[in-house]
């Protein structure tokens, strides 16, 4: 492991937080968790259009969709540093 690990660890945070909603997940991970892996495998993250509204309505910083998916590429080696996300 690498620190790499905890950066997708933060995107992972950042996504659930931002959109009140677990990354990888769907309708069949309730009930077959490992689906979550797969998920992870096909790139497949809940719509990213979560994250352009808040719960109000208003714009989010277009940033956010851009640094969630900088933490969560699968590539760690594309995974920004924690100095570059600061």
């Amino acid at each position: 492991m690498t620190d790499k690990a905890d950066i997708w660890s933060h995107g992972c945070c950042l996504y659930d937080l931002v959109t009140k909603r677990e990354p990888f997940s769907d309708e069949t991970t309730k009930k077959y968790p490992l689906n979550v892996k797969k998920n992870i495998r096909n790139k497949q993250l809940e719509p990213m259009d979560r994250l352009k509204k808040d719960c109000q309505g208003n714009d989010r910083h277009p940033m956010i969709n851009e640094l969630i998916t900088a933490c969560l590429n699968l590539d760690m080696l594309k995974r920004p540093s924690a100095t570059n996300l600061l």
